[in-house]
C-alpha cells in the first residue's frame, strides 16, 4: 500500500536543488527501458500481502538501472565480479534486490509504506541480494518484516553494496508530458498513483 506524505524539504529535486552530479542522459531517446526491466515478482505469496508495493517498484527500477549499466560497460570488472560472487544476479544474470529487507527496514506496516521510508532505508542500509534474504520465506507478514530475522552477514553485504555503488534519488516535482520524457532519459522513473479510497 502506498501512503502519501509531504516530500522531506531535504530531498533532493531533479533539476533544481540536488547533490548529485550532472549526467548525461543514458538512454538516448528516453523511452526504452524495456529491455532492462527487472524480473517480475509477486508482492502476494503464501497467504499473505506484503504491503510492500513501494519497495517493490523503487527495487525494481534500481535493478532496471543497474541492469542497464551492466548491459553497457557502466560497471568495473571487480564490481561486476563482487555482484556475481555474492548472489546479486539472478539465474537470467539480472540484478534482484531482497524487497524483504528493505520492506522491513523502511518499518513497512500493514497499511503500506512511503517513497521517502522506502529511499531512505536503501540509503542507510544499502542493498542486499534477494537470493540471500528471500521474501518468499517468510510465512506471515509479521516475519516478513521482522528486521530481528536479519543477521549481521545480510547488514554487513548491505553496507559493503554502498561503499561499491553510488546510490542516490531525486523527486521529479514537475509532472507534465515534457518534464517525464526528460527526466525517463536519466534513469526509470518511480511513478504513484494512489488508487483505492
Amino acid at each position: 500500500g502506498l501512503m502519501l506524505e509531504p516530500i522531506d524539504p531535504r530531498t533532493w529535486v531533479w533539476r533544481g536543488i540536488t547533490g548529485i552530479p550532472d549526467e548525461k542522459p543514458l538512454v538516448a531517446s528516453g523511452l526504452d527501458w524495456m529491455p532492462y526491466l527487472a524480473t517480475d515478482e509477486i508482492q502476494k505469496f503464501n497467504g499473505f500481502d506484503t504491503m510492500s508495493c513501494v519497495s517493490f517498484s523503487c527495487l525494481n527500477n534500481f535493478e532496471t538501472l543497474l541492469y542497464y549499466k551492466l548491459m553497457n560497460a557502466k560497471v568495473n570488472k571487480e564490481n561486476f565480479t563482487w555482484l556475481q560472487n555474492n548472489g546479486y544476479l539472478d539465474a537470467q544474470g539480472r540484478p534482484n534486490f531482497s524487497d524483504r529487507y528493505i520492506a522491513a527496514l523502511s518499518d513497512t506496516t500493514e497499511k503500506g509504506n512511503s517513497a521517502q521510508k522506502v529511499f531512505e532505508a536503501v540509503l542507510k542500509y544499502g542493498l542486499v541480494p534477494e537470493s540471500i534474504y528471500p521474501s518468499n520465506k517468510a510465512t506471515n507478514f509479521t516475519e516478513y518484516v521482522d528486521i530481528e530475522l536479519i543477521s549481521d552477514d545480510v547488514f554487513s553485504l548491505g553496507e559493503e553494496f554502498l561503499k561499491r555503488f553510488n546510490v542516490a534519488y531525486e523527486v521529479v516535482l514537475i509532472v507534465d508530458n515534457q518534464t517525464l520524457l526528460e527526466a525517463v532519459k536519466y534513469s526509470p522513473l518511480q511513478v504513484f498513483i494512489h488508487a483505492w479510497g
